[in-house]
């Protein structure tokens, strides 16, 4: 999660981007829809691209032993 790994609370991220944390909690369990202009907040907060909030993260090909 983008969040813990620049080291932020979500009390933390939250406040900069005008959400309470609850909210912010909901946000990260898919619990409820984001606007527009909460995604860009968010990604803003985060230093990254909009684009990383909202498509589904590249997964990894695991490697078979030889």
């Amino acid at each position: 999660m983008m969040r813990l790994t620049r080291g932020l609370t979500q009390a933390e991220l939250a406040k900069r981007v005008g959400l309470t944390q609850p909210a912010l909690s909901r946000i990260e369990a898919g619990q409820t829809r984001v606007r527009v202009e909460q995604v860009v907040a968010l990604a803003q907060a985060l230093d990254v691209p909009v684009m990383a909030l909202i498509r589904p993260p590249v997964p990894t090909p695991q490697l078979m032993p030889a």
